[in-house]
């Protein structure tokens, strides 16, 4: 959008956005919509302390664009392809 280069993997797989912007604005006032809690539930979010939150899965989760990491999940992925 901003014709930066990518930072990582997932920046280079994101889709661009600039087709949600214009040049010329809306000023017509809109109506807010309170949230849909069947899909996300603003105080769940918002719950640091839940108690069955899962804190080990998240110490044991991959570095993001860890380099070692990403070529070891990429090898195990061969591995398993062939096999099938």
């Amino acid at each position: 959008m901003l014709g930066l280069r990518y930072l990582n993997q997932y920046d280079a797989g994101a889709n661009d956005l600039g087709d949600l912007f214009t040049d010329k604005p809306d000023f017509a006032p809109y109506n807010a919509l309170p949230v849909d809690q069947r899909i996300f539930d603003p105080q769940k979010a918002l719950d640091p302390f839940d108690a069955h939150f899962n804190w080990k899965a998240v110490a044991e989760s991959p570095i993001i664009d860890e380099p070692e990491d990403m070529l070891r999940r990429s090898r195990e992925d061969d591995v398993k392809r062939k096999q099938k």
